[in-house]
């Protein structure tokens, strides 16, 4: 192929996504939506992750997806050449085309292998901004081993590779501290399908009676990893204050993570474990959120939320912190409320309103799910993710 768009080929092209994550979210449901949607006539697509995400995978991916799971270790690529033994030993066998790598980790060792694959196209996918972590900074802030890492990347960015950002923080991060070309970089925000999401405010099964909540009990949901990045310990600040105001109000946690036994301590501490239920990790987060009353996402920064388009889709109004994509979904006031991180004063103000004007709320998550099917739709994302790939095939 010679970079023709739209050239329907003798036989599917072989994309092969890489991801070596070990925790479902936001970034896998992307994978799983590209895989799902790609066109089967020019693109015959196959999935290479960890172990703990392949029973996750195979659960929503379309059969014909297929999946090579491999044994993650516990050290990273950088720490474990065991690891990349793994991952080569599996791309060989699925021999793509084009090597489509979800974050850091996946696109590092992507461009490494590219040798022992054939010289593949590669499509290196970031889906958050990390600026400042593990000694990245910028110029001068720049520690020795990163800038030794950066002469050696630029060494692997030839021929066939480009990078997509899911929303301009990022595309600016993957400039600013990888000095990526621009010319290498799309950005393609994350979409998803809203016929899987119907409207659904106020929706009410049986997880209202498993958790033991009156029907007339506000029920605000979180949904994320627990680490530090979704800035769980600022809303459980908000959420004592929140308590003594609206001392209805309950609170599901979907996720699991490191910081899980110290959250806990934290509610302990502020006599709040009665209103947070842990729910661990859910396969149907939907069918949780359509149960809420309010979506809150008091990250410290994102990428381009997929978990916020999924509350948005399903009329759910939003508290949101006012960080990276998250600005480019929500329009405040209008289709959600914005608040500043690391400020619970703010989440409570803002939560509090939403729970108060439930007929403004509900208005609310209607703007929301328009402006999701509007704006973030994941076929057209999938059209121009699959003209990258040609070009690169």
């Amino acid at each position: 192929m010679s970079g023709r768009v739209g050239v329907v080929p003798s036989r599917p092209w072989v994309s092969c996504h890489l991801i070596l994550s070990t925790v479902f979210s936001g970034a896998e449901k992307v994978v799983v939506d590209e895989l799902n949607t790609l066109d089967r006539g020019r693109f015959a697509p196959s999935l290479v992750c960890t172990e703990e995400n392949a029973g996750a995978f195979r659960r929503r991916l379309k059969g014909d997806v297929r999946v090579v799971p491999i044994r993650s270790g516990k050290q990273g690529w950088a720490r474990d050449p065991g690891l990349t033994l793994r991952v080569r030993r599996a791309l060989r066998e699925v021999s793509p085309r084009v090597l489509c790598c979800h974050n850091n980790s996946a696109w590092n060792l992507g461009l490494l292998l590219r040798p022992w694959l054939g010289w593949p196209g590669i499509l290196a996918t970031e889906h958050i901004n990390l600026s400042g972590l593990g000694g990245q900074g910028v110029g001068a802030a720049r520690s020795q081993k990163f800038q030794l890492y950066l002469w050696a990347l630029r060494g692997l960015l030839r021929g066939r590779v480009r990078f997509v950002a899911v929303s301009s923080a990022v595309q600016e991060y993957l400039q600013s501290v990888y000095e990526i070309p621009d010319e290498r970089i799309s950005i393609l925000e994350n979409g998803i399908d809203t016929d899987d999401y119907p409207y659904s405010f106020r929706s009410r099964d049986d997880l209202r009676e498993r958790l033991g909540m009156a029907p007339e009990e506000p029920l605000a949901v979180v949904v994320g990893r627990f680490d530090t990045q979704k800035g769980y310990i600022y809303f459980q600040e908000a959420l004592r204050d929140l308590v003594a105001r609206q001392p209805m109000l309950r609170v599901v946690y979907v996720g699991e993570g490191p910081l899980r036994a110290e959250l806990q301590r934290d509610l302990d501490a502020k006599g709040l474990t009665h209103v947070v239920h842990f729910l661990g990790f859910v396969d149907d987060v939907k069918g949780v959120l359509a149960n809420a009353d309010l979506f809150v996402l008091p990250s410290l920064w994102e990428g381009l939320p997929i978990a916020l388009l999924e509350a948005m889709s399903l009329g759910l109004p939003c508290v949101a912190t006012a960080v990276d994509g998250t600005v480019r979904v929500i329009r405040d006031g209008e289709d959600g409320r914005l608040v500043p991180p690391k400020d619970p004063g703010a989440l409570v103000t803002a939560i509090e309103a939403t729970l108060k004007d439930r007929g403004d709320a509900e208005a609310m998550g209607r703007r929301g799910r328009a402006r999701v099917g509007d704006h973030f739709d994941v076929h057209g994302r999938t059209r121009r993710l699959e003209s990258l790939i040609e070009e690169l095939a």
